[in-house]
């Protein structure tokens, strides 16, 4: 039997290509609207939940927004708390400028390590640290002023100082250094973008040349940079974005070092440059300090991996005392009076947790611990009658200081 004819191909329906096409498209922009809506929907919860604190500032790089409050969250969701910033730009409570009367007014600078907006107001290490100075009857009366802005440099802080809380008339100014991010915040060279804010609005960065301070580099480009693209000031308004990714790619944004290189055994010379950095910059801080008619002293703030070694990422190739050591000795041989609180959190460290598991900021108890470790300090400081003790932590001025390098003498300016 023969093969069946195969039944005539008909031809297609007028239009079924373009059809096709269209129906593609369609899709495509569905699709597209759909997943701009989601992320729009994602951003207003965003906004909705997680407060943005921050607003950008031409001179520092950014502030806390005056009267801002809302939720700060941990994105491992190790701490949820309601927070307020104060009139003044600061997580404290309301100041006056005028100091009161017979009292010691003690102005505070440093990060988020002292802003402390991880735990309720009243458990910050700046009202912990209030509280002790005032426990005692007899002595002067303390008033603790928080200027710790979330994710400062030393470069930051002094220009805070300078231009706001000087008029606090302080008569101690007390730096808490958290080293290990720290020395790199200060170095235009490490590009450091550790904190969200800090892509959004940029960093600013200071060096001496020639005797005195000037900005280095550039402010890196903000949401207010015409020059940036306008995909760039876009992401960079986007506080979810800020939350969850770097901003684009650009070459002079990339971040040069790890959070962790600070305590290597072996220092590459763009690590010198950045201490050299940050010790011009604590000296520019103690004059302008003295100018204002204050002291300074400079909190050495452990991390976590200080004061518990064995939770460090690989320990037997880190050298973790050596920014204590570093800076102690360059306080020391200034005659900055210093104070390193690692010892004292040691000893309490085996009870309530003082850092949260995964975030590495203090708990509550934390904060207390410190508070009251730097309060004995003080005390000690402003004791009256005879000559007090050295308080535990200030390193003697006697031995000799060591070098951010392994051998030499210390960079940096001497008295």
């Amino acid at each position: 039997m023969g093969r069946a004819a195969d039944p005539p191909r008909l031809p297609p329906p007028s239009g079924a290509g373009p059809s096709r096409l269209r129906e593609l498209v369609f899709r495509a922009f569905a699709l597209g609207l759909g997943l701009a809506v989601g992320l729009l929907g994602m951003e207003g919860l965003a906004r909705l939940v997680l407060t943005d604190f921050y607003a950008c500032d031409p001179t520092l790089g950014w502030t806390f927004e005056p009267g801002r409050a809302g939720w700060k969250l941990d994105r491992r969701l190790e701490y949820a708390v309601r927070a307020r910033i104060n009139a003044a730009g600061f997580h404290d409570v309301e100041h006056a400028l005028e100091k009161p009367p017979g009292s010691v007014r003690v102005v505070v600078l440093g990060d988020s390590m002292l802003a402390g907006m991880q735990v309720p107001l009243e458990q910050s290490f700046v009202r912990r640290l209030d509280a002790s100075l005032n426990e005692a009857s007899e002595g002067p009366r303390f008033e603790v002023v928080s200027c710790a802005t979330d994710g400062f440099g030393t470069a930051q802080a002094l220009l805070m100082f300078e231009e706001r809380c000087r008029h606090y008339e302080p008569d101690l100014v007390l730096l808490g250094f958290f080293a290990m991010n720290d020395v790199l915040d200060n170095y235009w060279g490490a590009r450091s973008l550790n904190h969200p804010v800090a892509r959004k609005c940029g960093r600013p960065y200071l060096a001496r040349q020639d005797g005195r301070l000037v900005h280095v580099g550039a402010l890196l480009p903000a949401v207010s940079d015409p020059t940036t693209s306008w995909l760039d000031r876009t992401l960079r308004r986007s506080y979810l974005y800020q939350v969850i990714a770097p901003p684009p790619g650009l070459d002079g944004e990339r971040t040069m070092f790890r959070i962790h290189d600070v305590y290597r055994i072996a220092y590459p010379p763009a690590l010198e440059e950045a201490w050299d950095v940050t010790k011009g910059l604590l000296v520019a801080l103690d004059e302008a300090v003295r100018r204002s008619g204050a002291e300074l002293g400079v909190l050495l703030v452990p991390s976590r991996s200080e004061v518990l070694p064995d939770r460090a990422p690989h320990p037997e190739q880190l050298d973790l005392g050596r920014p204590a050591r570093i800076l102690g000795g360059f306080c020391a041989e200034r005659g900055l009076a210093h104070f390193d609180l690692a010892p004292g959190l040691r000893e309490r460290a085996g009870g309530t947790p003082l850092y949260f598991e995964r975030d590495m900021h203090w708990t509550g108890p934390g904060n207390g611990a410190a508070g009251e470790l730097v309060a004995r300090w003080v005390r000690a400081l402003y004791s009256r009658g005879s000559e007090p003790e050295a308080p535990p932590g200030v390193r003697s001025p006697s031995p000799a200081p060591e070098s951010s390098s392994t051998t030499g003498p210390p960079p940096g300016p001497r008295c």
